[in-house]
C-alpha cells in the first residue's frame, strides 16, 4: 500500500488509505510525514517526522524508552532549537479543572529503587553559552483576581511505618577540580507592586500536620551554619543543646536576651591596685561600633564602693574603689552605630498594614483559629 505524505484516505482505489478503526501496529512503524490519528497503539514506533495525536497513545516497550523525542536542530545567529516534547493540558470549561500538560509516573523497581516520575538533564554548554536547566516550571497566570499557579509542585510519596518521601529534593552541582559547589535551592520571591503590598517571600515552609499525637516537627532544619544578611524577625529565640548533666536523656534550653535597642554587651572582672585604681581595656573596634554607653560595677568579696572614675575614652575606662585590691565585676553596654545598624533601625512599635489588621502572627496564642494568621499561606 502506498500513499502520499498526508496519510489521508477514504478507502477508494484512488485514495486507498481509509482506516475507520484504531490501527494496531505490532511491528515497527516508520513515518516520514504527518500522522493525524485519534488513537495509535504500538509496541515499537519510530516517528521521524511530525506527529499530531488527538487521542491517546499506548506504547509497550520491554527495556527501552516508550517514546524518544528529539527537538529539531536550528542553525544561525538567532532563535531557539526545537523542544523535544511540548504537551498542553486540555481546557476545562465551566467548573472543570484544566488537564495536566505532562503526567509522569515512575516504574516500579524490584530489589532496586523505583523510577522517577520525571527526570530532567540540562544540556552541557558551549564556551559562550550557559548550560541548560534540568527542569523549568512556569506557574499558570491568573488574570481574574485569584492566585497564580505553582511553577513546580512536588508531593513526597506515601510510605508504611517509614518517613514519607521528600516533596522536592534539590542538590547543588559538584565541581570538577577546585571551585565552589552549586546552590542546592535558589528561591526568589515574586515582585510586588503598589503601596501597602509585599513582594513574595523566597521560601514559605510549614511543619506537617500532626495526627494521633505525633510531635509537630520544625518548619525548617539546617545542618550547619546559617547566614542571614538582613534582619531576623522571630517570636522567640533560644539555644537547645544536650543537657550537660544528662546528655543522653535530656535537653537544655535558654532564651535569648531581648532589648528594644540594637545593644551590645561587654563584661569582665578586674582587681584594683594598692591605690584602688584599675583600667578596663575594651576591644579596638569598641568606639567605632558603639555609642550611648551604660555601666554597672559590683565589688566582690569585700564591702567597698566602686565608681567609674573616668568614662570610656579611646576604648578604655577607669574604675576607682574605696579600698585597695578589690575585685570588681563590670558590665558595659553600647548601642550599635555601624553603617548597617544606622540604616536598619528596629521599629519598636508600628501599626499593622490595612490588609493585616484583624489577623495575628500567632493566632493560637490569642485563642484564634489558624486562618486568622497573618502569614497563613492561603492568604499569600
Amino acid at each position: 500500500m502506498t500513499h502520499d505524505a498526508t496519510l489521508k484516505g477514504d478507502g477508494t482505489a484512488e485514495s486507498p488509505l481509509g482506516i475507520k478503526d484504531s490501527p494496531t501496529v505490532s511491528g515497527s512503524l516508520t513515518v516520514d510525514g504527518i500522522v493525524l490519528a485519534e488513537r495509535i497503539v504500538t509496541q515499537t514506533s519510530d516517528v521521524a517526522g511530525d506527529l499530531t495525536v488527538e487521542g491517546s497513545i499506548t506504547v509497550t516497550s520491554s527495556t527501552a524508552a516508550a517514546i524518544t523525542a528529539q527537538g529539531a536542530v536550528r542553525t544561525g545567529t538567532q532563535g531557539t532549537a526545537g523542544s523535544g516534547v511540548i504537551a498542553v493540558g486540555g481546557e476545562g470549561v465551566i467548573e472543570v479543572a484544566g488537564g495536566v500538560g505532562v503526567i509522569g509516573v515512575g516504574g516500579i523497581g524490584t530489589l532496586l529503587h523505583s523510577g522517577a516520575g520525571v527526570e530532567g538533564f540540562g544540556a552541557s554548554s558551549s564556551p559562550k553559552a550557559a548550560p541548560g536547566a534540568g527542569v523549568i516550571g512556569f506557574g499558570g497566570p491568573n488574570l481574574s483576581g485569584g492566585d497564580g499557579g505553582a511553577g513546580v509542585h512536588g508531593n513526597g510519596g506515601t510510605t508504611a511505618n517509614r518517613p514519607g518521601g521528600t516533596g522536592v529534593l534539590a542538590e547543588g552541582g559538584d565541581l570538577i577540580g577546585d571551585g565552589d559547589g552549586g546552590i542546592g535551592l535558589n528561591a526568589i520571591g515574586g515582585r510586588g507592586r503598589g503601596a501597602g503590598h509585599f513582594t513574595g517571600p523566597g521560601i514559605v515552609a510549614e511543619a506537617g500536620h500532626s495526627e494521633n499525637g505525633a510531635i509537630i516537627g520544625a518548619a525548617g532544619v539546617f545542618r550547619g551554619d546559617v547566614l542571614i544578611t538582613g534582619r531576623l524577625v522571630k517570636g522567640s529565640g533560644s539555644f537547645k543543646i544536650d543537657h550537660p548533666l544528662d546528655p543522653e536523656n535530656k535537653y537544655l534550653s535558654h532564651s535569648f536576651i531581648e532589648s528594644p535597642d540594637m545593644m551590645n554587651i561587654y563584661n569582665g572582672n578586674i582587681t584594683t591596685d594598692v591605690n584602688g585604681d584599675a583600667v578596663v581595656e575594651l576591644p579596638a573596634y569598641f568606639g567605632s561600633l558603639n555609642r550611648d554607653f551604660r555601666y554597672q560595677l559590683t565589688a566582690i568579696g569585700t564591702f567597698a564602693q566602686a565608681i567609674v572614675a573616668e568614662k570610656i575614652n579611646d576604648n578604655h575606662f577607669r574604675i576607682k574603689t574605696s579600698v585597695p585590691n578589690v575585685e570588681v565585676s563590670w558590665q558595659v553596654t553600647g548601642i550599635r552605630q555601624d553603617a548597617y545598624a544606622e540604616t536598619h533601625r528596629i521599629v519598636v512599635e508600628e501599626n499593622k498594614p490595612a490588609q493585616e489588621r484583624g489577623f495575628y502572627l500567632h493566632p493560637e496564642a490569642w485563642g484564634q483559629p489558624a486562618d486568622r494568621g497573618v502569614l497563613d499561606t492561603r492568604r499569600r
